[in-house]
């Protein structure tokens, strides 16, 4: 008989171990630092412990009320459920010290120590949505096996929602919470904020697994434009169970009763702050080789030439000139210069160079009174193209289901997008590697007339439980 009970608690503890998810935040950190030697505590009692645990819980409820820093919420509520957990497995023994317990027992008080002191470094821990749906005592506290003697809440989930649902959902699984059976039954009541909640669904999944659905109008009125709430959450259990009396075929019923005080996070539809970096070319009129065009004429007086007049003539240069909207690869004239190159340095006349006020024409005009002469015009050219690569940040404010544009040059060739989403997660991804998979998506690129668009859009954080 002994055997089958043990073989059973085995069967129990690998059911509930099969719905774990993600690390909790304080375990994770117990697995990176390491838990507290037995040396540390041997002289502290079980009482001095819990309650260590939660005035630790009080100071992160506080600095996550000044920081707005949902990791510290959590820990306080995994501090808190861990300190109950031990309270109930300890009831009769809290003044005794850690020394004086039993061997076989002494790793759950190590867990309770260790998970106090990690929580002292939560403020400079990242995190994200997924770290904050679950408190999951396990990793601190080891399986502890479910009994009809103490109510072991071993793990809690969809403790973070993001608004927008109908309903949203509690897991919580823990000692006989679930289905009722010939020997035991459990109700459940939830309050908000000290409110019972209206038209809640208690929904028993397994023995030991309960899921609760909560109508989002019970959220409303905590909700906040642009920064998680935290929604004080006490979950009220009374459990029945049937002892049989001195061994008789009547039975009794044993009542009990526990409350679990937790902290639902809601947040708002207003997803975070990006800047969208584009890493575009900078177009303007930069130096350009020169142009040159030659003319070579003469008009000769041999005798007589007192009066001699002379002829002109005239070279041009033309390109595109100015425009309000010029196109890569268009020129303009900036300065023009006219010289002699050969012939006689005397007697032609030269009457003109100039650049004309659309800057799209430069002429040379000379009249000729000599012998054979060569003037050559020189035009100094500007030409329209990339001067200079450049990156320009775009700040866009991001909502969880929606669409948002975010205008950026139309000589972008490549985009950043950088920030971090109201649920803790960072957003650092390059435009052309983007895939369907990440939190933020470009669902569309466009070209506009003077410009291009990107379409962005911000995906819901998974809360599968």
């Amino acid at each position: 008989m002994k055997f089958f009970h043990i073989k059973i608690l085995i069967i129990i503890s690998l059911l509930t171990l099969s719905v774990s998810g993600r690390a909790d935040v304080l375990g994770a950190g117990i697995a990176a630092t390491g838990k507290v030697t037995s040396s540390i505590i041997a002289n502290e009692t079980v009482e001095s412990l819990i309650e260590s645990a939660r005035r630790q819980a009080k100071v992160l409820i506080a600095e996550s009320e000044n920081s707005g820093n949902v990791l510290l919420t959590r820990g306080a509520d995994e501090l808190n459920l861990t300190a109950d957990n031990i309270e109930r497995i300890f009831q009769n023994q809290l003044k005794i010290t850690f020394a004086e317990i039993d061997e076989d027992k002494r790793d759950l008080l190590i867990g309770l120590a260790s998970a106090t002191n990690v929580a002292t470094e939560l403020s400079d821990k990242a995190y994200t949505f997924k770290d904050t749906l679950t408190l999951d005592v396990r990793s601190i506290l080891g399986e502890i096996p479910f009994v009809k003697e103490n109510l072991v809440l071993q793990r809690i989930s969809g403790l973070s929602v993001i608004s927008g649902k109908e309903k949203f959902k509690l897991r919580i699984i823990g000692s006989y919470v679930g289905l009722p059976g010939e020997s035991h039954s459990t109700s459940i009541e939830a309050l908000l904020d000290g409110k019972n909640i209206e038209n809640i669904e208690v929904d028993p999944r397994e023995i030991h697994l309960v899921e609760i659905l909560i109508p989002s109008v019970n959220l409303e009125n905590h909700l906040l434009k642009d920064k998680p709430a935290r929604i004080p959450l006490i979950l009220k259990i009374n459990q029945t169970f049937k002892k049989k009396l001195f061994g008789f075929l009547w039975n009794i019923d044993s009542r009990k009763s526990y409350e679990a005080n937790l902290n639902l996070i809601l947040y708002p539809s207003y997803a975070g702050d990006i800047n969208v970096v584009a890493r575009h070319e900078v177009l303007g009129w930069k130096k350009s080789q020169a142009i040159e065009r030659d003319m070579t004429h003469s008009d000769h007086c041999s005798k007589n030439c007192k009066n001699h007049y002379g002829t002109s003539h005239e070279v041009n240069i033309s390109v595109n000139g100015d425009s309000l909207t010029p196109l890569t690869g268009q020129k303009r004239i900036i300065s023009s210069t006219c010289n002699l190159i050969s012939g006689p340095s005397s007697h032609s006349i030269h009457e003109e160079t100039s650049v004309s006020q659309d800057k799209a024409t430069a002429k040379c005009r000379v009249r000729f009174r000599t012998q054979s002469q060569t003037y050559r015009l020189t035009a100094q050219i500007e030409e329209y193209g990339v001067i200079e690569e450049k990156d320009s940040s775009f700040p866009a404010k991001l909502s969880f289901d929606e669409l948002t544009e975010v205008r950026i040059p139309k000589t972008t060739t490549e985009i950043f997008i950088q920030g971090k989403l109201i649920t803790g997660d960072m957003i650092n991804i390059i435009g052309s590697q983007t895939t369907s998979s990440g939190l933020v998506k470009i669902v569309r690129r466009l070209e506009n007339a003077n410009d291009k668009s990107v379409i962005l859009t911000v995906s819901r954080p998974n809360d599968t439980l």
